[in-house]
């Protein structure tokens, strides 16, 4: 407990050093004058919420690595709106360290279901799980436990829904979602009502965006951003609605899908997701897509994605197309086939109508109709 004194009294330094009042505190996290007193002095016990709040109040944004020291050092029951913040941050450090601490607590049996939910996100986050095993476990769940509350059910139905985009099945989500967003009010936790909100509306915006519910997804997406408060509280959601708000312009408007992701990739250069390489690697493949495919090369490409780089030397010369279709097979050797993306890129590699007219096919089977067009543009062209 130690370097949580340490800690709370950096933190009380920094709100003096900024002036930021008691009340001033007192009022953004909900409690009395005498409440935020008592945790200063620590004479009050401090919930893990609360002092993953102080420390955005305190500094001007999340402090993961005095917020990770906390998760391990406090000897209280986890609460599950620290896992789920831990996730909505994509903080695979915090949510691992909570799902150990509340295996560790048996004697709360009662959470030890939704804990296992979390667990098993956090294995898709790390790339630990099969798309396929990850459905399978969140299937069995929903008939496995007992006395169940609504945040878990809403969860689970959350990871059905995050297999649909991950085997690219993306005509299965919106109904889904729709009608999950529905039911998200009958959760008492104000802060797992708005996290679960967000994580259906950002489903909504990434698979609405392929069945080109275009004006639907704008909407969806402005009213987010203009929240006051969702930076601050979600930067790694905020950070999706841009990267989401660029793909809907990424084959039509250049400037403005660009203008969405240069902001996303300016809260990466900021350093939001340092402990989350995966959501970087997403960021600079989408960035090389709208580049290559509008021919933009004023800045040097990432190409850090096969993928991507595939599709910069498809767009070549004959020796440049070699090297597209030598990546593709790299690719085929890793995943056993090629996507949708890769089958348009071998397409293009190869200047073959034929192979186009059936990446168009595999795009219609997953319910892409945005990104349908890019085949279909090149044989509009080409006749």
């Amino acid at each position: 407990m130690e370097n949580i004194k340490k800690m709370l009294n950096i933190i009380d330094q920094e709100l003096k050093k900024k002036e930021i009042l008691r009340k001033d505190v007192a009022k953004r996290l909900g409690v009395s004058n005498g409440t935020v007193s008592n945790i200063f002095k620590q004479e009050h016990k401090i919930s893990h919420m609360t002092f993953i709040e102080l420390t955005r109040i305190a500094f001007g944004a999340y402090h993961h690595e005095f917020i990770k020291t906390f998760c391990r050092e406090a000897r209280f029951k986890v609460k599950v709106e620290a896992m789920e913040w831990a996730y909505a941050n994509s903080d695979m450090d915090v949510l691992e360290v909570l799902i150990e601490k509340d295996r560790e607590q048996e004697k709360h049996q009662e959470d030890m279901s939704i804990t296992a939910v979390y667990e098993l996100q956090l294995l898709r986050l790390k790339g630990e799980i099969t798309k396929e095993e990850f459905y399978r476990k969140s299937e069995i769940m929903k008939f496995d436990c007992k006395n169940m509350h609504i945040e878990q059910l809403i969860l689970l139905n959350i990871c059905s829904i995050y297999y649909f985009i991950d085997d690219h099945l993306y005509s299965s989500v919106w109904p889904q979602a729709k009608s999950l967003l529905i039911q998200v009010p009958r959760i008492e936790n104000p802060y797992m009502q708005v996290a679960f909100s967000i994580r259906l509306k950002i489903a909504l915006l990434y698979t609405g965006l392929r069945a080109k519910k275009y004006n639907e997804c704008v909407e969806i997406g402005n009213e987010l951003l203009n929240d006051e408060t969702f930076l601050e509280m979600f930067p790694m959601y905020y950070n999706n609605v841009l990267v989401c708000l660029s793909e809907i312009y990424a084959l039509s408007d250049y400037d403005k899908s660009i203008y969405y992701l240069n902001k996303a990739m300016g809260m990466v250069d900021e350093g939001f997701f340092e402990s989350n390489s995966g959501w970087s690697y997403r960021i600079k493949s989408t960035s090389d897509f709208i580049r290559i495919h509008h021919n933009k090369f004023e800045e040097e490409l990432f190409l850090e994605a096969l993928d991507e780089k595939a599709h910069f030397y498809a767009k070549g010369n004959s020796e440049d197309k070699k090297k597209a279709l030598e990546i593709l097979e790299e690719i085929i050797q890793q995943d056993g086939e090629l996507d949708e993306f890769g089958l348009y890129y071998k397409a293009l590699a190869l200047d073959d109508l034929d192979l186009m007219k059936q990446s168009i096919k595999l795009f219609y089977m997953t319910g892409d109709f945005h990104y349908a067009e890019l085949p279909m543009k090149y044989i509009e062209n080409y006749n």
